[in-house]
């Protein structure tokens, strides 16, 4: 054989070198000092989805009766579920409860002022 290759013998002994002299990829290897890294520390229980899930219906209903105009609850609450941190998913609810308080305030004014429009009409 060849000195650029190793014959059955290097190759199986495990000596850890190429034929040339570099380190190959023998038993030269050695492990990071320390091992392994920490693990990090686990997520406590997950949050509860209930008041997320509630938001999200809110915000479907009214989207659906203000035209689009609650994409903002839609999207908090999504993100919410989709969150691991329970302190962000709990943030993220919140924003997605204020939008939607917004919007059932401007629905609920829309609806009184078309119905004082129609009473005032009438008289």
């Amino acid at each position: 054989m060849s000195n650029h290759w190793p014959g059955p013998s290097d190759y199986w002994s495990g000596s850890g070198r190429q034929p040339d002299g570099h380190p190959g990829y023998g038993n030269e290897w050695q492990h990071p000092p320390g091992g392994y890294p920490p693990v990090p520390p686990p997520y406590g229980p997950p949050p509860s989805r209930g008041s997320t899930i509630t938001a999200m219906v809110v915000a479907i209903i009214t989207t659906v009766a203000c035209c689009t105009t609650n994409i903002l609850g839609i999207i908090f609450a999504a993100m919410a579920l989709g969150e691991r941190d329970p302190e962000r998913a709990e943030q993220l609810t919140r924003w997605a409860w204020t939008s939607n308080i917004v919007h059932v305030a401007l629905l609920v004014l829309l609806i009184s002022a078309l119905i004082v429009m129609g009473v005032a009409g009438e008289l």
